[in-house]
């Protein structure tokens, strides 16, 4: 195990900040349908549930959505999107991106948000914590002798915190972050050779699993959110 730190969570938040302007019509903002970027998005999203079946293209789901969200097109189900296909790519920096992404976007879409609003953002949310920790995994697995412990312990924080902020910002609509805390607690726990990772620290809904949570290959696309 590496133990020379990285500034995982620094890199994340500096990669993210270009994809945190604000949507351009404020809480009213409606998805880009009528956007070529945006269709084709949608297009590689639903591919795995379409009649003809396919591998999504997590690259150009990449490319495609933060496009849209540095042009302040995007919203967090886009966000949403990009963050799952960072972590495709780039595992546990790419996770560490993730939550930067989603934790910055979340308080400027709140703002002025209506209850529907506010629905349609826990929708979008939950999407990405559905199968959040299935990439992470793997790249545990493959990066384990290159990680640094104070990179985990790092995203450990940061999850807590965008677990916190989400559930002040969105109440008892907020998603659990369980599986993903429980995931990054098994890595610490390999890293340092505990049996048992300590969770004294965990947030209230990390330790209950999402009875709906999957492999977001399988996990249905919530639709696309619409104005208050």
């Amino acid at each position: 195990m590496a133990t020379t730190p990285t500034n995982l969570r620094a890199r994340a938040a500096e990669e993210a900040r270009p994809l945190l302007a604000p949507p351009r019509d404020g809480p009213s903002t409606r998805p880009p349908v009528d956007d070529p970027r945006y269709v084709r998005l949608r297009e590689e999203i639903d591919r795995p549930q379409s009649v003809d079946g396919g591998v999504t293209d997590w690259a150009e789901v990449a490319s495609l959505g933060r496009a849209l969200l540095s042009e302040g097109l995007g919203d967090l189900l886009i966000a949403a999107y990009t963050a799952r296909a960072a972590q495709r790519s780039a595992g546990i920096a790419g996770t560490a991106f993730a939550l930067a992404l989603l934790g910055g976007r979340l308080p400027i879409e709140c703002e002025g948000a209506s209850p529907r609003r506010r629905r349609a953002l826990a929708s979008a949310l939950r999407w990405w914590t559905r199968g959040a920790e299935a990439p992470l995994q793997r790249a545990f697995e493959a990066q384990r002798a290159t990680v640094a412990t104070s990179d985990l312990e790092e995203l450990r924080a940061q999850l807590d915190e965008v677990a916190a902020r989400t559930r002040t910002l969105l109440g008892e609509q907020a998603p659990a972050f369980g599986e993903l805390r429980r995931e990054i607690d098994r890595a610490l726990a390999h890293a340092t050779g505990a049996a048992d990772h300590p969770t004294s620290e965990s947030p209230p809904d990390s330790t209950q699993p999402d009875p709906a949570a999957t492999s977001d290959t399988a996990e249905p696309v919530p639709p696309a959110q619409d104005s208050p």
